[in-house]
């Protein structure tokens, strides 16, 4: 009987250490995207990014749209791993 109340408190133990764990690399992630969100401003201040009709150019476009889908990918997978 001991025994598995032992085990129980082991296991309710080690997956609260992994919840704290995964809490910690999606903060350290996120806290990272704030950084270079905030240095992507700071870029983009400095460039010019459109022409003189206005418009954005077409490197311009991609890169935002790329890094977009990176981080909704990155959204997705923390999502599936805390599962």
């Amino acid at each position: 009987m001991m025994l598995v109340i032992y085990v129980a408190s082991l296991i309710r133990s080690v997956t609260a250490l992994h919840d704290l764990i995964n809490n910690k690399l999606e903060l350290a992630s996120f806290e990272s995207g704030e950084k270079k969100e905030k240095e992507n401003d700071k870029d983009s201040k400095d460039k010019n990014s459109k022409d003189k009709d206005g418009k954005e150019k077409e490197g311009e476009k991609d890169k935002k749209g790329a890094e977009k889908d990176k981080e909704k990918a990155k959204k997705d997978d923390d999502k599936k791993a805390k599962k």
